[in-house]
């Protein structure tokens, strides 16, 4: 059943039909030249629906050093859950919800590794 509500996710687990579904979260730092943004994605090919995954994508860029890391994962659907009812979004160990507001997030692709620890109220470097 779609509801109303436009933050629940509209996947569900086994359809036949193809989907795709984002999630963002991005953030500026107030001063500097720095920013991260993480997307959560759940991926079901059309007719396919046993090899839908969730991916978890993570950029930071800090133009004080002109350094960006960019990293994604893949993962299985059944280390994922994108619930229906409310706004929670769960990829592996990182979770995206009003009450956690992504993270801990640390995605891991190849030899780079993105991670963050977002509160309602921190710091934060790289």
């Amino acid at each position: 059943m779609v509801t109303d509500d436009f933050t629940c996710a509209r996947y569900r687990t086994g359809q036949a039909a193809g989907h795709y579904e984002t999630y963002f979260q991005r953030a500026n730092h107030p001063t500097q030249p720095q920013a991260f943004w993480i997307r959560y994605t759940v991926f079901s090919p059309a007719g396919q629906p046993q090899d839908a995954i969730g991916e978890l994508w993570a950029a930071a860029f800090n133009g004080n050093t002109g350094r960006h890391v960019v990293a994604k994962a893949e993962v299985p659907i059944d280390r994922c859950a994108f619930s229906n009812e409310r706004f929670a979004v769960r990829i592996a160990d990182s979770e995206l919800a009003p009450r956690n507001p992504g993270g801990p997030c640390r995605v891991a692709c190849k030899q780079r590794l993105v991670g963050f620890a977002l509160c309602r109220r921190c710091s934060a470097g790289f």
